[in-house]
């Protein structure tokens, strides 16, 4: 069994799913965002190899191959692509490695826009694995996307790409990698799985496969549910043995989690009418019921974008007036040209010169609002005034004005909405804003589907979006019910 670099990282953060990566077959069904980010990740690495163009590409071979010629070809001075390292039962395969001086260089190439700590202990490990092979390693290096370009024209891959010397921070490190590897190879050697380290597996960056299967034992309302708490406490509790957020005691808990916890205990919602009351005097008809759908590239695809840029697709409107008809308006860009003035003109036709503009979580909206207004300044003033007008649907969730215990914590759309009406997006051929994303991205930029296919999904990202707007009108009739 070969201890990879991604199984290194594993076993750092947690001992019981490096134990069942080294042992069980995993085969996990990739979700259409984790594709999507898998591909954006592929087109970053080959644009990177660009900056290297007498680079020797060792890509497209098994890993026995790939190790016989990358050892053949360290002796040619010229950089490598994908070289592979296999060292006892360690095995690295290196994005780019570069030669320098009596040894090489190495640099790992990622998708995001800085350096993370995860990044330092993946090059230690690829680093370790050369010089137990006998590869002198002077340098290493990040090689991430550069947040400030903005692109301009062509693309200009050497301003594109920032390149992070991150030589001192990985030789700090680099002293722990012997008795890790020797760790690691102990757990490997386990009759059987090792048990949580809540501390360690608690504070992880990123979700593993085997995070269903690790916390089944946690109860239906456990104490990771609660409101805004750090991971950092939550491990605290879990290590103290308590699990329900029923017997966590009042005096850890914030003023909202006190809400939480009273409501799970008595199995009722709670509910402040005044607060409520309050926000619903201020709303001012007719009422507009906003939302925006966006995606984002790594690699800016229209001018004045940079890594990342949420590009606006789609919207959704809901006029109601003060005898509660409804009207609906909605865009959706279906060709692969720049969206965003089009939306832009669009929203300002139909959100009117008066009536508070209801959105659920403002900071979203306004974000992509202002970045409008700074794309096309000449449209500022209407934006400006826009802007004025938008109301917080969120505000009385997130002061837990309202809380029904069915939200385990979370304020979100998802769940304050069949909290508060009964109703939700279970059922739906699109159900969230990131499936919305990817597969709006599929259809329009990746020659993946057929036209009926496309059609289909255009009209899936429109009930959705549709949902989303309508779904604030259930709510916020519903709260003036509850209010009288």
């Amino acid at each position: 069994m070969l201890i990879t670099k991604s199984k290194f990282l594993t076993g750092l953060e947690c001992p019981k799913c490096f134990w069942k990566a080294m042992h069980e077959k995993v085969i996990n069904e990739l979700t259409m965002q984790q594709e999507q980010i898998i591909k954006q990740g592929i087109e970053i690495g080959n644009l990177a190899k660009k900056l290297f163009p007498s680079g020797l590409d060792l890509g497209n071979m098994s890993i026995e191959k790939n190790v016989e010629v990358t050892r053949n070809s360290l002796d040619l001075n010229k950089v490598i692509f994908e070289a592979t390292i296999r060292e006892d039962n360690l095995y690295a395969r290196i994005d780019i490695i570069v030669p320098n001086d009596d040894g090489f260089d190495i640099v790992e190439v990622k998708s995001g826009t800085k350096v993370k700590e995860h990044h330092i202990y993946d090059v230690a490990f690829q680093k370790y694995v050369c010089e137990r092979a006998g590869i002198i390693i002077n340098r290493c290096y990040i090689l991430h996307l550069n947040s400030a370009y903005i692109k301009e024209g062509e693309l200009d891959l050497e301003a594109l790409f920032t390149k992070e010397d991150i030589t001192t921070k990985v030789d700090e490190f680099y002293n722990n990698m012997p008795q890790l590897i020797e760790d690691l190879m102990d757990i490997y050697n386990l009759p059987e799985a090792p048990e949580i380290n809540a501390d360690k597996y608690l504070l992880k960056e990123y979700p593993c496969q085997f995070d269903s299967e690790c916390w089944s034992f946690l109860p239906k309302d456990n104490v990771s549910k609660l409101y805004r708490l750090r991971k950092r406490k939550a491990a605290e509790l879990i290590r103290n043995n308590i699990l329900e957020i029923a017997e966590v005691p009042d005096d850890f808990l914030s003023a909202n989690q006190l809400i939480q916890k009273k409501a799970i205990v008595s199995e009722k919602t709670y509910m402040n009418k005044e607060g409520i009351e309050n926000f619903i005097s201020k709303l001012v008809y007719p009422l507009y019921y906003f939302d925006f759908e966006t995606f984002m590239e790594a690699i800016p695809r229209f001018q004045g974008c940079n890594a990342y840029a949420q590009i606006p697709f789609q919207y959704s409107l809901h006029v109601q007036h003060d005898d509660s008809s409804l009207e609906h308006y909605e865009f959706l860009n279906k060709d692969t040209t720049d969206p965003r003035k089009s939306i832009l003109t669009s929203m300002i036709e139909v959100l009117g010169d008066k009536g508070s503009i209801v959105v659920f979580n403002q900071s979203f909206e306004k974000a992509r609002l202002k970045e409008l207004a700074e794309l096309y300044p000449q449209y500022g003033p209407s934006i400006n005034r826009i802007l004025e007008r938008v109301v917080d649907l969120l505000v009385p969730f997130s002061k837990f004005e309202y809380y029904n215990p069915s939200q385990q914590g979370s304020c979100s759309i998802k769940k304050v909405l069949p909290a508060v009406t009964g109703k939700s997006y279970d059922g739906m051929d699109i159900g969230n804003g990131g499936d919305a994303s990817s597969i709006y991205f599929k259809a329009t930029f990746e020659d993946e589907f057929t036209t009926s296919e496309k059609d289909k999904i255009y009209s899936d990202l429109l009930k959705y979006c549709g949902l989303d707007t309508e779904g604030m009108v259930w709510i916020i009739d519903e709260l003036k019910k509850m209010i009288k």
